[in-house]
């Protein structure tokens, strides 16, 4: 005889179910997992913002026991891994360590990652240094005193090396100190000329031993080796530009559009000759054999458009009095206007005049012109560079 096992409600079933589920989680079938720890804490400091002939770093782990690997970044560029056990610990990174993407001196911006031994990982905050690739520093003993001025040219090499640069001491008179490489004051003279992050130095001249020092919107001095002034332009001209002679003496522009040609030996005596240009300068005027180049912007004398021209203009080098161009040339036609003359320079030789030009967008371009070709074009054009991501403060 067959005999059927009775059946349970599915109330009854799922009762019975709730029960079992409960007997095992009293019985701990189920437990929690743990709590996940904290990542470590990484604390990563710079002692020098300004660090030469090493960046010197000091790092500091907590909630990381034991340390697995600790490595060090500039952004997002590995540099080294560093052998960090515990406590506060310092490194040093050496110039071969560093990358160098935008010049000489290394803009820093540096971090750690630190990975303990179970796996756990964090980063320290970005600290930011300039890096210098020197081979030696030479520091002031007085913690407020300074070598060199704040900008200065080397002169020599090696150990017999000298610092040269302009500083407004307590006297406020513009002064052109310099030092040895132990940073021992050697020598210092006067010049009347304001120094700023602006000054220029130019280089030895090889046969008169003499240097310019000019300030622009202000004055230039011709000083010798042995820091004697022998030349200085009045105080009435006001300096735009200044580039040196063959034989040291100073082709120098005023905002006036007038162009000097200074004696290194004469004191604050009269230019050799002048040139008044009625039309803007854009460009240094430069020696070339027995001409001086001068460029500036000039209207065409018949024109029913805003085309401009820039013009290069020779002249005696050798004059005196007042000058006339001895021959004008138009190297290019363009549209624009006086109110934003374009940036321009001279190649050394003589030979090409650089235009940059403004276009959209914060952007620039420039472009080489011969000039001993009219216009710049075909033959006259030497190349034109692509659009550059900035506007241009000098060429």
């Amino acid at each position: 005889m067959h005999l059927e096992l009775p059946r349970l409600s599915a109330s009854r079933a799922a009762f019975l179910a709730s029960l079992a589920i409960s007997a095992l989680s009293a019985c701990g079938g189920d437990p929690k997992p743990p709590p996940i720890p904290d990542p470590p804490v990484v604390t990563l400091t710079i002692t020098e913002a300004n660090a030469a002939p090493k960046v010197k770093i000091r790092l500091l782990v907590s909630g990381c026991d034991p340390v697995a690997q600790t490595e060090i970044y500039d952004r997002e560029v590995f540099l080294k891994t560093v052998p960090y056990t515990s406590g506060s610990m310092d490194f040093e990174l050496a110039a071969n360590e560093l990358k160098y993407t935008s010049g000489l001196a290394a803009t820093l911006a540096l971090h750690a990652k630190v990975t303990c031994s179970d796996g756990r990982s964090n980063v320290s905050q970005p600290q930011a240094a300039t890096f210098l690739p020197v081979t030696k520093v030479v520091k002031d003993p007085d913690p407020n005193g300074q070598v060199v001025t704040d900008f200065f040219v080397a002169e020599g090499n090696g150990t017999g090396v000298n610092f040269i640069g302009c500083g407004n001491p307590t006297t406020g008179v513009g002064t052109l100190f310099r030092v040895d490489a132990n940073g021992a004051l050697q020598q210092s003279v006067a010049m009347g000329v304001p120094c700023n992050a602006s000054t220029v130095y130019t280089d030895l001249h090889p046969t008169t031993n003499k240097r310019w020092v000019w300030t622009p919107g202000a004055r230039a001095v011709a000083v010798h080796q042995n820091f004697t002034i022998s030349g200085t332009s009045k105080p009435t001209i006001f300096l735009s530009s200044l580039s040196m002679m063959n034989n040291g003496d100073a082709l120098i522009a005023d905002d006036d559009n007038i162009v000097y040609r200074l004696p290194h030996d004469s004191g604050i005596g009269a230019p050799k000759w002048t040139f008044a240009s009625q039309w803007p300068l854009v460009a240094p005027p430069l020696q070339k054999g027995s001409d001086v180049l001068v460029a500036f912007m000039k209207q065409p004398e018949v024109t029913t458009s805003k085309v401009l021209q820039i013009v290069v203009a020779r002249l005696d080098a050798n004059g005196t009095g007042d000058l006339v161009p001895v021959s004008e040339r138009a190297i290019l036609n363009y549209n624009g206007d006086f109110g934003s003359p374009p940036l321009a320079s001279f190649s050394p030789d003589g030979t090409v005049l650089y235009l940059a030009f403004p276009l959209g967008n914060n952007q620039s371009s420039i472009q080489a012109c011969r000039v001993d070709v009219t216009g710049c074009e075909g033959s006259g054009l030497k190349w034109n560079s692509p659009a550059l991501p900035v506007p241009l403060q000098f060429v």
